[in-house]
């Protein structure tokens, strides 16, 4: 039964793991960079799944682990938490390697944009619609 839920839980975390990754990647290939909670989130997540498997522990420390690694990267902004910054940059470049940058570059003008008409008082559709007009324009 205990191998069981070692699986179960081992799942459920590879899940908010990858999903994380996922997110992070799709945030930063529309031109929305993640915050850096989010990506020290996941690091320490990665880094919980590696510990559990390199010490040969049993995945149910993940119930523990994950809670403690969320709180700690949701205070990253903060020191001494702030210093997972450093590695979580290394991680979030990681999560985007094959990336384009020029799609990354007119995801983020797009957006921008976008912004730039919303805080004039366009309405959401309005908008989203003149900066695809605009966009094919130019091209």
């Amino acid at each position: 039964m205990k191998e069981i839920l070692d699986w179960i839980v081992l799942a459920v975390a590879a899940f908010f793991l990858i999903s994380f990754g996922a997110g992070i990647r799709s945030g930063v290939r529309q031109g929305r960079p993640p915050t850096k909670q989010t990506v020290n989130i996941t690091m320490l997540w990665a880094l919980s799944i590696a510990g559990v498997f390199a010490l040969r522990e049993s995945p149910l420390h993940l119930l523990w682990l994950f809670p403690i690694s969320f709180a700690a990267g949701f205070l990253s902004l903060e020191f001494p938490f702030s210093l997972l910054s450093i590695p979580g940059s290394l991680f979030g470049r990681l999560c985007c390697i094959g990336l384009d940058e020029a799609e990354i570059a007119r995801n983020a003008a797009r957006q921008q944009r976008f912004q730039a008409l919303l805080r004039e008082g366009v309405p959401a559709e309005d908008a989203r619609r003149r900066v695809l007009e605009e966009e094919a324009q130019s091209v």
